[in-house]
């Protein structure tokens, strides 16, 4: 949503060749994790097709059919979101917090709460990621450095107590809302970094970690199964 974010996008041909800049780089990994988890005779009947057409399939390829789907609905939800007031992004935005992330913590103290609309949370994310690069996060940075470590604590208490008391939880998936705080400020303060006196050397050595991250999320499911 960050990167994105302000541009006005023409769904046409053009666009639609750029996501090849992933889908290139998930079926290289596929291939590789099809192969070894072959030679390792771990694939369970899992067949090459299924692994490239599966997503869930293949460990944490998950996160493409996610992007393929957003990736689809950037230019609508642009051009949408450019037409909205700033005061229509906030309540936009509290809404699909309210949709999206509440129903997690609710309904695990037996609080009906309808969680129907929880899917949406890569939507959330998104538009989240359109407002902090159109407004920014409007706290000082050592309270949000405070919130960051509060949040994090209470989490790991949270897991704690989950473990401990053997109780089936989703505390720790990407739309619980203490996950959605922590991803929203590091996020945040990572954009504070000052990357002026970088060097031309550094940014092109940041840029190529930077394009090799998700290759690197996808193929670590390997390394899951062998460790």
């Amino acid at each position: 949503g960050y990167l994105q974010g302000g541009k006005e996008i023409e769904f046409n041909r053009i666009y639609l060749v750029k996501i090849l800049k992933v889908l290139i780089p998930y079926a290289l990994v596929t291939l590789f994790t099809f192969f070894l988890l072959k030679v390792r005779n771990i694939l369970y009947g899992r067949t090459l097709i299924t692994m490239l057409f599966g997503f869930f399939d293949n460990g944490y390829t998950w996160y493409i059919e996610m992007y393929i789907g957003l990736f689809l609905l950037i230019p609508f939800i642009n051009r949408s979101w450019n037409q909205l007031s700033h005061k229509e992004k906030k309540y936009l935005i509290w809404i699909m917090l309210f949709l999206s992330f509440l129903p997690v913590v609710f309904n695990k103290f037996d609080i009906i709460f309808q969680d129907y609309w929880c899917g949406l949370y890569p939507f959330a994310y998104y538009i989240v990621g359109m407002y902090i690069k159109e407004y920014g996060i409007k706290i000082d940075q050592r309270k949000k450095i405070v919130i960051l470590i509060l949040s994090t604590v209470l989490h790991f208490i949270l897991g704690i107590t989950i473990y401990r008391a053997n109780i089936k939880s989703s505390y720790n998936t990407h739309n619980h809302p203490l996950v959605f705080v922590n991803a929203a400020l590091v996020f945040d303060l990572l954009l504070g970094i000052n990357t002026d006196n970088l060097g031309n050397k550094s940014r092109k050595v940041l840029g190529v970690i930077a394009d090799a991250v998700l290759s690197a999320y996808m193929i670590s499911y390997v390394t899951d199964i062998i460790i």
